[in-house]
């Protein structure tokens, strides 16, 4: 028995069969294959995939550069990506890549209101510091955190 796959025009493996001969649009692939472990270039070289790396939130205002990586396209919300691309808006998206690198996955784009709220020291700390040092001293810490992210960011 042996390992053939059937690939679309991108080159995403469709699927992988075993049988004696290959049926019609299948190609020999490595014993084995998995149909998400597969990718064919243009020129009908065959090439294991590999994921790629993004992280889970990023702040508005972050620019991914470029994708970094040969033979992939990127999308956001379903959009082709053009780099250099910004991150406008707080909320979440769906940041996918596609081709020899491969990724899907919900990324978190946080505001100031996200990073301050990471940053505010707990309810306990806060009244342990208006009790120890007073309105000034509490006043003092949550501006340091404003000022940090401020709100036109």
């Amino acid at each position: 028995m042996t390992t053939y796959a059937k690939f679309n025009e991108d080159g995403d493996c469709l699927t992988v069969i075993g049988a004696k001969e290959p049926e019609p649009g299948f190609v020999r692939v490595p014993d084995g294959s998995t149909p998400d472990g597969l990718w064919k270039n243009a020129k009908g070289i065959i090439k294991t995939r590999t994921d790629y790396q993004f992280d889970d939130a990023v702040r508005v205002g972050h620019v991914w550069t470029a994708l970094q990586v040969p033979h992939s396209r990127a999308y956001v919300n379903g959009e082709p990506v053009k780099f250099p691309y910004t991150f406008a808006e707080a909320g979440q998206v769906i940041v996918e890549v596609k081709g020899l690198y491969r990724l899907m996955k919900f990324v978190q784009v946080n505001g100031y209101v996200a990073d301050r709220l990471a940053a505010y020291p707990s309810i306990q700390e806060q009244l342990d510091t208006l009790f120890h040092g007073g309105y000034d001293e509490w006043k003092a810490t949550i501006q340091e955190v404003k000022d940090q992210f401020p709100k036109d960011q």
